[in-house]
């Protein structure tokens, strides 16, 4: 596998997020926004990566465009999202109880927060930037 990680200005992401991962091929794209920190922008790609091996492992399919898209619209309106959840300012939609990838999102979280403490990045200040965005 070939994994195609960069980091771009946010407004050129696929939809309104931080960060986005995709399969195409043999190659993993990763993307993750600017947040003007190396080490955020590492923690984001790290998020992405452990997320996309854990749904590729477990052999499931890539969902996560298919439920984020409409996530983030509904969030964007201030309506209720097609799981039936409202989405909040700060939610992310992989923390959704409904999200096909829930799993794989909560034990990238946690794997982002301990390389988080390792890297001396303070989660409250990496959480800021990341809502900036």
């Amino acid at each position: 596998m070939i994994i195609d990680y960069r980091v771009i200005v946010n407004q050129d992401q696929r939809y309104p997020t931080a960060a986005d991962y995709w399969f195409a091929d043999d190659t993993l794209h990763v993307r993750v926004s600017e947040t003007g920190n190396p080490r955020m922008n590492v923690l984001l790609a790290l998020h992405e990566l452990i997320e996309a091996l854990f749904v590729q492992s477990r052999g499931e399919p890539d969902l996560s465009t298919d439920f984020d898209l409409p996530y983030e619209q509904a969030r964007l309106e201030g309506k209720v999202a097609p799981c039936g959840c409202l989405p909040t300012e700060n939610s992310e939609p992989g923390d959704d109880i409904h999200a096909p990838y829930h799993a794989a999102h909560q034990a990238a979280t946690a794997c982002e927060r301990l390389i988080a403490q390792a890297l001396e990045v303070r989660w409250e200040e990496y959480e800021a930037a990341v809502e900036k965005l």
